[in-house]
């Protein structure tokens, strides 16, 4: 239940963020792709055939890797972005990004019990 809690909640940030991030760059002429990335393909693909725990766990991990990236991604952009527009939005972005990825951590730690993603903050609670 805690895992599809953080699922949604990812889904509900990453929505707002993309829907804020969408005008500001097709007003710079920049194209969007409609389709996955194919490396987010086959992680969907892995993922589907999982169930149950080794599905929480896999997808956990996931999370924890992918926003463990993008939060170096958004750090870099907001530190740096030549558009200042670009560069605030990104900042915006970070808590959240931040929170998942502390959140993926803190739930990893319980299910696996293997202290293979220990984290020092208590798990947040869900909005």
């Amino acid at each position: 239940d805690m895992v599809r809690q953080l699922a949604r909640r990812i889904v509900v940030d990453h929505t707002n963020a993309n829907a804020e991030l969408l005008p500001l760059i097709r007003g710079r002429g920049i194209a969007v792709s409609p389709s996955l990335h194919p490396e987010h393909q086959a992680t969907e693909q892995r993922l589907a055939q999982l169930v149950g725990r080794q599905f929480d766990i896999a997808f956990l991990e996931h999370m924890i890797g992918d926003h463990a990236k993008s939060v170096a991604m958004f750090e870099r952009a907001s530190a740096t972005a030549t558009d200042p527009v670009v560069r605030s939005w990104a900042a915006r972005q970070l808590p959240a990004l931040r929170q998942h990825q502390a959140m993926a951590l803190n739930l990893h730690s319980q299910l696996d019990g293997t202290g293979v993603y220990p984290s020092a903050s208590p798990l947040l609670p869900l909005r």
